[in-house]
């Protein structure tokens, strides 16, 4: 009775992993193939090792975790970083198996473990544990993981991956020592949560520090650019105000050839005297000072890249604009946009257009491109190798004030659409 209740429970045990594991898989991670054919994967070869250890016991023996061939399975049927793809796979394992090990080993110093009754209690806690595991992930699984996956360079993610891999092993090796001492199991098992509670933390630090050292970065680079475009200004107004005091001279330069004859000479002379004042005149976009330089900084790279900017900008006078975060979701758009043209040979043109729509501003930046998309599910990513967090800024900030942000590609343009309350 007692190895039969063991086989019936070795059973049940490993088909609550792998729903657990497809689970995780399909709620956090991007995959390549329809849904059946990934849950009828895992289960022929989920029901394939069982049917193995049933028949044989020599895999029992041998020192490998009999979840070896879920890897495959995990880099084929699911896109993203391999090594984030395996940190999920073992960190499903070890969870499982540690809600499976801390029952076992709670129970087992009140009822005999091989039981009927312990069977009955790990079915019901088990059941009841990881119905509460799905619920969570499916509430803010999801959500977390494209946060922490967002950060971190593949280095650091095989790091990550072998750290949670040693503890999974050292887990799988704790359940072969033949120690009869229960409290020995139950404290190395604890020692070993508590170190993959550590390296999640880790993580989670990690990526806390990347998210406030690029906020940090780009509130830099926006009171660097105002700076600059401060300087400008001064500089521009500067010679405004000398041109201003030179005035008289140059009305009087262009009588004297007017009351002389010189009709055509004089005519050329206040000509060159309108185009100077033309350009040192303060490029205006719109009455938002804020917006007005940032525009105006973008302009003139623009300018300086011979990429064509077509801007139309209207803000209502009562229309009260957060400029912090506008000019977050703003710069970085128009960041992108540049960074998109100047990698074309030609054809280089952006359109930026913002304006009221009911009681919401609607804000557009389009740009053209070279038609390569990269994305991870439903998430673009930059292509750059380092950084290239911009429109994963712009959904931060859309998000926590519950606007909306849409997104258009064809081969040739691409384009933000964002409303703003």
């Amino acid at each position: 009775m007692d190895n039969t209740v063991r086989e019936i429970m070795a059973v049940v045990m490993a088909v609550a992993t792998v729903v657990i594991t497809i689970m995780s898989f399909l709620i956090c991670m991007p995959r390549r193939f329809p849904k059946p054919v990934i849950i009828i994967s895992f289960i022929v070869l989920a029901a394939g090792l069982l049917l193995l250890n049933t028949v044989t016991d020599h895999i029992r023996k041998l020192p490998v975790p009999n979840g070896w061939p879920f890897i495959p399975l995990v880099i084929i049927f699911f896109k993203g970083n391999i090594f984030q793809k395996l940190f999920l796979l073992f960190a499903n394992f070890f969870i499982s198996i540690s809600i499976i090990i801390l029952f076992s080993m709670t129970f087992g110093f009140f009822v005999q473990y091989g039981s009927a009754q312990i069977f009955l209690l790990m079915i019901a806690a088990i059941s009841v544990t990881f119905t509460v595991y799905i619920i969570l992930m499916l509430k803010f699984g999801k959500q977390l993981l494209e946060k922490i996956f967002g950060s971190g360079s593949k280095k650091e993610w095989a790091l990550y991956m072998i750290s949670i891999f040693i503890l999974y092993y050292f887990q799988f090796l704790l359940q072969r020592v033949h120690v009869q001492n229960n409290v020995f199991y139950f404290a190395a098992q604890i020692f070993l949560i508590w170190s993959f509670l550590i390296l999640c933390y880790a993580i989670i630090n990690t990526y806390e520090k990347t998210k406030q050292k690029y906020k940090a970065d780009f509130a830099r680079d926006i009171i660097a650019a105002g700076l600059e475009h401060y300087q400008r200004m001064n500089e521009q107004y500067e010679a405004i105000r000398i041109m201003k005091h030179d005035i008289k001279f140059h009305i009087n330069t262009a009588l004297d050839m007017l009351q002389n004859g010189e009709i055509e000479k004089g005519g050329q002379y206040l000509t060159g005297l309108k185009n100077q004042i033309a350009e040192k005149e303060l490029p205006v976009y719109c009455n938002n000072q804020v917006i007005n330089s940032l525009v105006a900084d973008y302009a003139r790279k623009c300018r300086d890249n011979d990429i064509e900017l077509d801007i139309s900008i209207t803000i209502p006078e009562n229309f009260f604009v957060h400029n912090y975060e506008m000019c977050i979701v703003l710069g970085n758009l128009m960041e992108n946009a540049l960074e998109a043209c100047q990698k074309l040979g030609k054809e280089r043109e952006i359109k930026l257009v913002i304006k009221p729509k009911g009681e919401q501003l609607a804000l557009m930046v389009r740009n053209t491109y070279n038609g390569r998309v990269v994305k991870a599910g439903d998430k673009y990513q930059s292509e750059k190798q380092v950084g290239g967090v911009g429109l994963e800024s712009v959904m931060a900030v859309v998000q926590s004030y519950g606007e909306t942000l849409h997104i258009e590609h064809d081969g040739v343009w691409f384009s933000v659409f964002v409303l703003w309350k």
